[in-house]
């Protein structure tokens, strides 16, 4: 079995077979409202208890597979970086007209 960033098992896969699915929601039914302490796996927000908010967060990932993840954030990286580069050129202008 591959070894998954974390990044990707804060999505949900608890059981880090590569899709958020069942397994995953019966995990989490197992330990919700309990500390993560008992199944740190499942606190997908870090915040040290399974609570409403990491089950929602698994629903809402519900059915996602690692490939399609690494799709969708490497396309928003793409759509990021020309935001970034555009933004870059900003102090350029700004100094160009305050020094007039």
């Amino acid at each position: 079995m591959p070894e998954y960033p974390e990044a990707w098992l804060r999505q949900g896969d608890i059981d880090a077979d590569g899709k958020v699915g069942y397994s995953d929601v019966l995990k989490m039914a197992e330990f919700y409202k309990r500390p993560a302490s008992e199944c740190p796996e499942a606190d997908l927000d870090g915040d040290g208890w399974i609570s409403i908010l990491d089950v929602e967060k698994i629903t809402r990932n519900y059915g996602l597979t690692y490939e399609d993840w690494v799709k969708a954030v490497s396309e928003r990286m793409k759509r990021g970086a020309a935001v970034t580069s555009g933004l870059a050129l900003i102090p350029v202008i700004v100094v160009g007209v305050v020094g007039r």
